[in-house]
C-alpha cells in the first residue's frame, strides 16, 4: 500500500501591489481548492499568505478540511517580500517531509521525501522588501528541489 500523499503548496501575495488582482486571487485559489477537493486521492495543503509578513495559514492539512478565501480571510496590504516567502515556504515544507534514511552504498544518512510535492505561486512579481533570501539563493533551492525531490514549482 502506497501511503504517500501528494502535497499541494500554495504560496499566495497578499501585499498592496495585489489589489487589482484581489478577486482574480481569491476566486483562484477557491476554483483550485474546489477542483483539488473533488478528486478521489488524498492530498494535503500548505498554504503561505505573505507580504512583508509570512502566515503559515494552513501546513500539510488534509485538503478536504480547507476552507476558501474571501475578501476577509485574504486581506490585502503591506510590502512584497517574494523571495523571503518561497524561501522559507521551501525550507519549512521541506523539513516536515523529509525522513533520514541510511545510504545502502555508503552507510551516511540522506534525505528522502515522502510524497510528491507540487508548489504554486501566486504573485504580481514585484518584488521589494526580501531581507533573507535573494534570488539567486532561491534559485538553488528550487533547482535543488527539482533534482533531489522532484519537486514542481509553477509561478502564477
Amino acid at each position: 500500500m502506497n501511503n504517500e500523499v501528494t502535497e499541494l503548496v500554495f504560496i499566495l501575495d497578499r501585499s498592496g501591489s495585489m489589489f487589482s488582482m484581489q478577486e482574480e486571487a481569491i476566486s483562484g485559489f477557491n476554483s483550485f481548492l474546489k477542483e483539488q477537493q473533488s478528486l478521489p486521492d488524498d492530498a494535503n495543503l500548505t498554504l503561505v499568505l505573505f507580504d512583508n509578513n509570512y502566515d503559515l495559514i494552513y501546513n500539510g492539512k488534509n485538503i478536504k478540511g480547507v476552507e476558501p478565501l474571501n475578501s476577509k480571510t485574504y486581506t490585502l496590504g503591506g510590502t512584497t517580500a517574494l523571495l523571503d516567502a518561497v524561501g522559507r515556504t521551501i525550507n519549512d515544507v521541506n523539513k516536515r517531509l523529509t525522513t533520514k534514511v541510511a545510504c545502502g552504498s555508503c552507510g551516511h544518512e540522506v534525505q528522502k521525501p515522502k510524497g510528491k510535492v507540487l508548489v504554486a505561486v501566486l504573485t504580481d512579481g514585484l518584488e521589494n522588501a526580501s531581507s533573507d533570501f535573494k534570488k539567486a539563493q532561491i534559485n538553488e533551492m528550487i533547482d535543488k528541489q527539482k533534482k533531489e525531490f522532484d519537486w514542481q514549482f509553477d509561478e502564477c
